[in-house]
Order: structure tokens, then sequence, then C-alpha cells
């Protein structure tokens, strides 16, 4: 029952964000479950599914709300079950937070941010091929948030580049 349970907290979510994503009006979906407590991951999965949506429709209030309670349940859960979406998570959260950041010049996105771009930078070290050219994208946005558009031009140069080797 619990595998069942665990396997349902991670992939309802997932799912209603595609089924979003495709077109499907989020008003006639079911409501979201966490599960009443019983898994501690629900309500990160279903908070971070919510800012990736509201990230890629560009939906700035929505996505800010999202990664408030994301980061919050981030800081506070024992995330060691979520590695398979963990890399996908600290790429689009940090994102995300330097988004946040230059509309809102709020130095905690920064400090968001800056923990995600850490997380991709040791990944990147262990496998180039995968996380060099998110690396590349999370530095040319940090870049571009600190008005520094030679380097940010630069860097999002490198990211196209290292994505497409």
């Amino acid at each position: 029952k619990h595998h069942h349970l665990l396997w349902l907290a991670h992939q309802t979510p997932l799912e209603r964000s595609m089924l979003i994503l495709i077109g499907v009006d989020e008003s006639q979906l079911p409501g979201q479950s966490n599960f009443g407590g019983k898994i501690q991951h629900a309500a990160l999965v279903i908070c971070f599914q919510k800012l990736y949506v509201s990230f890629m429709f560009r939906q700035y209030e929505p996505m800010k709300a999202s990664a408030e309670n994301y980061f919050i349940y981030e800081d506070s859960t024992n995330t060691w079950s979520l590695l398979y979406v963990h890399t996908a998570q600290a790429f689009i959260s940090g994102l995300a937070a330097y988004w946040m950041f230059r509309k809102s010049k709020d130095p905690k996105w920064t400090h968001k941010a800056s923990k995600s771009k850490l997380m991709m930078k040791k990944w990147a070290e262990v496998n180039e091929w995968n996380f060099q050219n998110k690396l590349y994208l999370m530095e040319a946005e940090e870049a571009f948030c600190y008005d520094d558009t030679a380097s940010a031009k630069s860097l999002y140069e490198k990211a196209i580049s290292s994505a497409r080797e």
C-alpha cells in the first residue's frame, strides 16, 4: 500500500501538469491531494509542479506563490528519495528564482538561485554532457540579473553550444 501511495504522490501532480501543458482546462481536473500528510514529499512535488507550469506559461504571480511554498518545503524536507527528479527541480526552481530576483530585487531569490546553481555545478562536474549546458544557462541568468549583458550573452551562447554537443 505504501509503495502505491508513494507512486501516486509523485505521478499524479506530474500527470496534472502535463494535461495543463497540452491545453486541458485546469478547472476540469480533479483537486490535488497531499495524501492526508502521510507522504511528506507530496506537498513538495505539488508545489514544484505548480511552479513548473507557471514558469512555462510565464505567469509570474502564480509562479512566485508556488516558489515561496516550494522553497519552504525544500528547506524542511529530506529530499533524498526524490533524486530522480531533483536535478529538474533544481534547474527550474533556480531559473524561476533568478526571474523573481530580476522583478523584485529581493536578495532571498539570489540565495535560492545560487543554491540551485551550486547543485548544478556539482552535477556538471560528474556528468558534463547532461548538466553543463544547464549550468551555463543558470550562470547566464545570474549575469543578466546583475546587468552584465556581455557575460550573459557569452554564457547563453555557451549554453546553446553545449546543448548541441
